[in-house]
């Protein structure tokens, strides 16, 4: 790799390109510009960098040169104000809205002060409230129109309401000055400006800055209603927080601690006293939203209120709040600093509860958050023992002798086979002949039946009764030789040992 500082005669007296190599790289662009409707702004300043060199290198001529410069940024102005969300702009004219306002309406819920809706019971979708500029639509009323412009549906009411918020947002979007001060290492005069690696990069961040500060002012509106006394209200934010934090990940980046406590307030209620379940189950999705950066796991699960919250939801909420609060608990261990804090919580109780309710709305997540509890470095011992101390293995292994869920319970089931006390408790319960009928009737290349070998060896590690029943059963049947060919070298090499 090239050093960045080299300032050998080679990397000095580097060939730079010629008119004529130039011009030839400028026709093509033109061509494209002129042919071309999916041309970028990317082209735009190209061509505006190639006419600012070539003026430059030629005195004469410059007049023309600049003529031509100014049509092309005058199509790159024209391209950026493309790219303004529809959202921000006249439904009929496409113009850019001066003076934006809400059309009342009964059949949508609007949240007026942040500019949002949501269709009921239709859609996720969140998008900007239907907006109008203002003296376009008093006009319409004016002249007796009772129907909206675009859609033709009938207007229950004349009501206006400011939409403040969005107009701040295109205040901000077509502020120039910010705007164009991140795109100025784009406007280089001269050769260097050929170099254009950063322009992706700046083009990226100036949509992220915008972005995100759009998200903000929703999610603080919302975040605000949240600690309303209004149940409707709470319920109408808890439902936007959700569809906006799974629609746009950047909104998830935006939840700080205290973010998160607002988030949560609405469910900090002492006994369950007249919680809602459809609130809890929004704000329990938000919670896993919010978890799946690896950035913010750290910050959520250390706020006071999350774990105590989400382990009330495995015990109160409804399948789906469960599962949804198995999920977010399973992605917060993900990090390894948060698994004692979950374990010292007491999450592993309602999850292996959970496992014998046998719901299969909660199994996948339930059993992927208590097999990523299990795994915790010099902790997964002591971690593994509570959970068997809890009854895991008991209730498991019932549900495998039903026959239920053996692709999702066994793997569980075999991190604590390694533990002797868990051993003598699926012997005790008879596992042995449950997982030989499980290997010879099952895929041989499932999990299921992969995971029963690795319970065998363990059981048989510690029982030489059970390795003598089992090897009686390979000697008449040959269930494990059959498996033992397959999946990994460590796997192969457990299953070789007990035949």
């Amino acid at each position: 790799m090239a050093n960045p500082e080299d300032t050998s005669p080679d990397s000095r007296n580097a060939k730079k390109p010629t008119p004529t190599e130039l011009k030839k790289e400028l026709e093509k662009l033109i061509k494209l510009i002129l042919n071309e409707d999916d041309y970028t702004v990317h082209e735009l300043n190209k061509a505006i960098c190639i006419l600012s060199s070539l003026k430059e290198k030629n005195a004469r001529g410059n007049e023309t040169t600049d003529e031509a410069i100014m049509v092309v940024s005058s199509l790159r102005e024209l391209k950026i104000k493309e790219s303004v969300p529809k959202e921000f702009k006249r439904p009929m004219s496409g113009e850019i809205m001066g003076d934006p306002v809400v059309v009342a309406s009964g059949q949508l819920s609007q949240a007026r002060n942040v500019g949002i809706v949501i269709r009921d019971g239709h859609s996720n979708d969140i998008r900007m409230a239907e907006t109008y500029n203002c003296p376009s639509i008093e006009e319409c009323f004016r002249q007796g129109h009772k129907t909206r412009p675009k859609t033709k549906q009938e207007l229950t009411n004349s009501l206006l309401t400011p939409n403040n918020l969005l107009k701040n947002i295109i205040d901000s979007v077509l502020d120039n000055k910010a705007v164009f001060k991140l795109l100025e290492p784009l406007d280089v005069p001269g050769n260097a400006c050929l170099n254009l690696d950063l322009q992706p990069d700046i083009i990226t961040t100036v949509r992220n800055i915008l972005i995100s500060n759009l998200l903000k002012n929703i999610i603080d509106s919302l975040l605000d209603k949240m600690m309303s006394s209004s149940l409707s209200d709470q319920k109408s934010s808890a439902k936007t927080l959700r569809q906006l934090t799974k629609q746009y990940p950047l909104s998830r980046d935006l939840f700080g601690n205290e973010a998160v406590s607002k988030l949560l307030e609405p469910l900090d209620v002492p006994d369950n006293a007249c919680l809602d379940l459809d609130l809890q189950l929004d704000i329990i999705t938000t919670v896993f939203n919010i978890s799946l950066p690896q950035g913010n796991k750290k910050v959520v699960a250390e706020n006071l209120f999350v774990i105590p919250i989400l382990i009330n939801a495995l015990r109160t909420g409804t399948s789906q709040t469960k599962s949804n609060a198995a999920a977010a608990i399973f992605r917060l261990s993900e990090l390894d600093s948060n698994k004692t804090l979950i374990h010292e919580s007491g999450a592993l109780g309602p999850l292996i509860r959970l496992v014998g309710e046998g719901n299969s709305e909660t199994m996948t997540d339930v059993c992927a958050a208590m097999f990523m509890l299990c795994w915790d470095g010099a902790n997964t011992v002591a971690h593994r023992e509570k959970a068997v101390s809890d009854g895991a293995v008991r209730v498991i292994l019932r549900k495998v002798k039903d026959d239920d869920f053996l692709d999702l319970l066994l793997p569980v089931l075999a991190t604590f086979s390694s533990l002797p006390s868990a051993a003598e408790e699926m012997r005790k319960m008879g596992a042995v002949g449950c997982l030989l009928k499980i290997m010879e009737s099952g895929d041989k290349d499932s999990n299921a039946v992969k995971s029963c070998a690795a319970i065998l060896r363990n059981i048989c590690l510690y029982d030489k009764d059970e390795l003598k029943e089992v090897k009686q059963e390979e000697a008449a049947n040959g269930t494990i030789a059959s498996v033992a060919l397959r999946g990994t070298q460590k796997g192969r090499k457990k299953r070789h040992w007990i035949v």
